[in-house]
């Protein structure tokens, strides 16, 4: 979508928990507005039209920041774990078929290949393996972090997040992002010790700090690492 004056790109995700009209600006320099629930989708054009400075400087900034972003292909050749020390190569092939075939190696290293009609529809694929991904790797290795910190979470759900590596509910649900597969290991666990102490602090008091850093010593400098990490997931994976 474009605003009313046609110079920004947009989208726009209905929240039922926000009380006014936001933009938010991604790492990457995308522009999402949250809409209450409720008010309608007409006042948006016009409330992106007067902020358009502001985006342009917080756009600028983003970029600036992470220069990379700017030059990353659309679609990747090769797709790093360093989580679980995997990597694939990835070839396309266009036109025949839908779908991605995984063919491991022995060494940690292996090979994908995407079956689609357009980059699109090949960015999908990739995207719904990641899920699988994710799911396959994370899952088991937060419950054996758990066991090992003797605490408990009622179920886990691995998701494409933007902004945050994980959450825990009031009903007991860990959510993970899938991407968390393209940090090191160290701060996979410090993220999963962070969220299981909320089973016990559902909330971030001196009472929660102190319980993660009896499991997580090192956590000021991890909690800082995970917001620096954010820009490093590659465009690709993004929701």
């Amino acid at each position: 979508m474009v605003d009313a004056s046609g110079g920004i790109p947009y989208r726009v995700r209905v929240s039922r928990r926000a009380r006014r009209l936001q933009i938010q600006i991604t790492v990457h320099g995308e522009v999402e507005v949250v809409l209450p629930q409720g008010m309608p989708a007409c006042v948006v054009p016009e409330f992106v039209a007067r902020h358009r400075d502001w985006i342009a400087r917080t756009r600028a900034r983003q970029m600036a920041a992470c220069p990379r972003q700017a030059c990353e292909p659309a679609l990747p050749h090769e797709i790093r774990f360093p989580a679980i020390g995997a990597r694939w190569q990835v070839q396309y092939r266009w036109g025949c078929g839908s779908g991605v075939e995984e063919r491991p190696a022995t060494t940690g290293s292996g090979e994908l290949v995407v079956f689609a009609g357009t980059e699109a529809d090949a960015r999908r694929r990739l995207q719904d393996w990641l899920g699988r991904q994710g799911r396959r790797h994370l899952t088991p290795w937060l419950q054996a972090v758990a066991g090992e910190l003797g605490m408990h979470y009622h179920r886990v759900s691995v998701r494409a997040q933007r902004s945050r590596w994980g959450s825990y509910s009031a009903r007991g649900t860990v959510s993970l992002n899938r991407a968390l597969l393209f940090l090191e290991p160290d701060l996979v666990r410090h993220l999963f010790v962070h969220e299981l102490c909320h089973s016990v602090h559902l909330n971030h008091s001196p009472q929660f700090w102190a319980l993660v850093r009896r499991f997580s010593p090192d956590y000021r400098r991890l909690e800082q690492a995970l917001d620096r990490a954010v820009p490093t997931i590659p465009h690709w994976a993004l929701p």
